[in-house]
C-alpha cells in the first residue's frame, strides 16, 4: 500500500467512526484482511446450508455478501447504542 492509498483509508475510516459516532460509541474501527473475509464467507456458507427455521427454509445473505464483495470492508466494534 502507498503512502495515498494510506492517506485516503485513513480519511475513509475517519469518515466512518464519524458516522457511527451518531449511532453508538465507536470502539475499535479496522479493515479486514483478504483471510478474515473469507472465513466470514466460509461461516456464511456454512449457516446458509443448515437453513433458517431449523432448516425448513432456504437463504441466502445478499447483505453481508454484498459488503465483503466491496474493495475496502471494515469491522467496527461498538459500545451500545445512544439514546436520541
Amino acid at each position: 500500500m502507498n503512502a495515498e492509498n494510506s492517506h485516503t483509508l485513513d480519511e475513509l475510516a475517519a469518515r466512518i467512526r464519524h458516522a457511527l459516532a451518531c449511532v453508538a460509541d465507536v470502539l475499535d474501527l479496522r479493515l479486514l484482511t483478504e483471510q478474515e473475509r473469507a472465513h466470514i464467507v466460509g461461516l456464511e456458507t456454512s449457516t446458509e446450508q443448515g437453513g433458517a427455521a431449523g432448516g425448513m427454509v432456504e437463504f441466502f445473505n445478499e447483505g453481508i455478501r454484498g459488503a465483503l464483495a466491496c474493495n475496502v470492508v471494515y469491522a467496527a466494534t461498538t459500545g451500545p447504542m445512544l439514546d436520541d
